[in-house]
């Protein structure tokens, strides 16, 4: 995370010299030897729940350590997924290694795989012999990606960047409840990202109690008093992505930055 500066903003972090190292390094190196059948992904092995219990924070920093060298992510509100896109030249979008494992949909799309350069070309040699080979890696222009990216938002994707061999940004995923790095994090306490640079806040008075953003929120932050007829933002809890924002009728939530937050500033793991 970038303490405010949005690391995943700047422009060298996607250049063509990071992709030349990522890219010794094929996608099954990177992400590991997954399967095309529906798996547990990003379950952890049999034995870090014993790790985890006999000493938590000596296995969480060897993995978490080891994690953000290989593949690494940040969640990203809407408003930073479409700066990244412009900050780009060439979005594709590919099948969602996560949900082909998880579920079993071998082409669900809401991968996309972004760089800077002439071409997208070396990217997908990238995948080569990663994805399905009968299913295919579309092109988008950038106004596309933008668009793919407004309407997975509304429907509660969490948006989020991610490195390929640190620090080369090459990917820019939607995630929910299907997805390995979700799960990781959040049924399992493997740190595979960091929070965004954002808390959210409701106004109560222009909240009008209905839920809605309690549904959409992945991360179990949004509160509802009974008493007041009101949500609210467990701040502590909130991981920033936004998209509670997408489900309120009323426009009663905003984002803050994450340093503005007394209960929130410093938080970035899970």
């Amino acid at each position: 995370h970038g303490e405010g500066k949005k690391w995943y903003l700047n422009a060298s972090n996607y250049a063509a010299e990071l992709f030349t190292e990522a890219s010794r390094a094929s996608a099954r190196n990177v992400l590991g030897n997954l399967s095309t059948e529906p798996v547990r992904m990003a379950e952890p092995p049999p034995v870090w729940d014993r790790a985890v219990r006999m000493l938590p924070g000596v296995a969480q920093w060897v993995a978490s350590s080891h994690q953000k060298d290989v593949h690494w992510g940040q969640v990203v509100p809407i408003e930073d997924a479409l700066a990244v896109v412009d900050l780009t030249d060439w979005v594709v979008r590919l099948p969602c290694v996560c949900r082909s494992n998880t579920i079993g949909d071998r082409d669900a799309r809401y991968c996309f795989g972004i760089g800077i350069g002439p071409t997208e070309e070396p990217w997908r040699t990238f995948w080569t012999g990663f994805l399905d080979p009968a299913l295919s890696v579309e092109t988008l222009t950038r106004e596309q990606a933008r668009e793919a990216l407004s309407e997975l938002d509304k429907k509660g994707a969490m948006h989020s960047v991610w490195t390929f061999k640190s620090p080369y940004i090459g990917g820019l995923c939607n995630c929910d409840r299907d997805c390995g790095a979700w799960r990781a994090q959040i049924q399992h306490s493997y740190q595979v990202m960091f929070r965004s640079e954002y808390v959210a806040r409701i106004d109560p008075d222009a909240c009008s109690g209905c839920r809605r953003c309690m549904r959409q929120c992945l991360f179990g932050a949004v509160t509802h008093s009974l008493t007041q007829g009101k949500c609210g933002i467990d701040e502590r809890a909130c991981y920033g992505c936004g998209v509670c924002r997408a489900a309120c009728e009323r426009g009663a939530i905003s984002l803050l930055p994450r340093a503005e937050s007394r209960a929130a500033a410093g938080i970035w793991g899970a």
